[in-house]
Parts: C-alpha cells; sequence; structure tokens
C-alpha cells in the first residue's frame, strides 16, 4: 500500500524531471519560421529582399523577382539564430485571400482515376498517359 511519504518523494521526482527537461529544450537549436512582409525589393534580380517583422528589418533570400512589396511571406530563420542568412520559403496566404490553393496531392494521379488509354486491344505498345483532359 503507497504511503503519502512516497507519493512526496514520486511527486519531488516528476518536478525535477520536468524542471531538467524544460532546461534541456530551451538548450536546442532548432530551425523556426515567422512570418513577415516584404518593405523593399531593390535587390530581388538577385533573390535579396528586405523584409519587416514588427520592428525589426532583415534581409532574406528568396526566388529572384518573385515577390512584391506588401508580400506577407513566412520566412526560416536557421537555428532561429538571427545572425544567420534568413530564406523565404513562401507566401503567407489568408484564408479570405482569392489565391487558389492547390494540394499537394493534386500534383499525382492514381490509376484509379484512369489516367491511362489505351488505342489497340492488341499492341501493348500502344498504352498511353491521358494530358489536358478538358
Amino acid at each position: 500500500m503507497p504511503s503519502k511519504k512516497n507519493d512526496q518523494i514520486a511527486e519531488q521526482l516528476f518536478e525535477m524531471v520536468d524542471i531538467i527537461a524544460d532546461a534541456k529544450l530551451k538548450a536546442l537549436q532548432y530551425d523556426k519560421t515567422y512570418k513577415a512582409n516584404i518593405v523593399n525589393i531593390d535587390k530581388a534580380d538577385l533573390g535579396r529582399y528586405i523584409c519587416q517583422m514588427e520592428n525589426l528589418r532583415f534581409e532574406a533570400i528568396g526566388g529572384e523577382g518573385e515577390y512584391k512589396v506588401g508580400d506577407t511571406v513566412y520566412v526560416m530563420v536557421p537555428q532561429d539564430n538571427w545572425d544567420n542568412q534568413k530564406h523565404i520559403i513562401g507566401r503567407y496566404v489568408s484564408s479570405k485571400s482569392n489565391a487558389v490553393y492547390i494540394s499537394p496531392f493534386e500534383e499525382f494521379f492514381y490509376p484509379s482515376e484512369r489516367p491511362f488509354y489505351r488505342k489497340s486491344a492488341n499492341n501493348a505498345a500502344d498504352w498511353g498517359l491521358i494530358a489536358n483532359q478538358n
């Protein structure tokens, strides 16, 4: 039968484990992604953009000429270290935007969707792929 003293010891042990785990997690370095706005595209032909996040301005690299002033983008900061080169990883699209979302799964086809056709029942070399099926 568990005693009150054993329960207290177990509780203290769990608290110590939580403290150690929290300290270790805070020391981890991992990439972090932030939302920022493009504020300057003077070097866009080189794939370099000036971004702003609240009062912080910084340079991030992205596609050459891909973004314009006012675009909201996701910026990845390697190891959450602001001394590292920042990377624009894509545009932010709100749920109220007119932008069309294309699921990555729409990039693929499945044989059950009948993407293949066959010109001749007698010749296996006549198999082909249906393209632009509108």
